[in-house]
């Protein structure tokens, strides 16, 4: 949690400030419910992947998040 509002306020302000722009985004977070995980895809998170995560699966997620830009 930040300080001043949480990682998925933080996104959507930061998405919707920059609304005409394609902006991939990862999310990585150790609790991660189904209520959370629909609230990142509701406001436009490309990746959500729940910690821990491998180094391997990380970096195939990142190539496919740079090879779809």
């Amino acid at each position: 949690e930040l300080p001043l509002m949480s990682g998925l306020q933080m996104l959507d302000n930061i998405l919707k400030a920059h609304k005409n722009f394609k902006i991939s985004t990862m999310v990585m977070a150790e609790d991660l419910s189904d209520d959370l995980k629909k609230s990142y895809s509701k406001i436009g998170v490309t990746e959500i992947l729940a910690k821990p995560i491998s180094l391997k699966v990380l970096q195939k997620r990142f190539e496919e998040l740079i090879s779809s830009i």
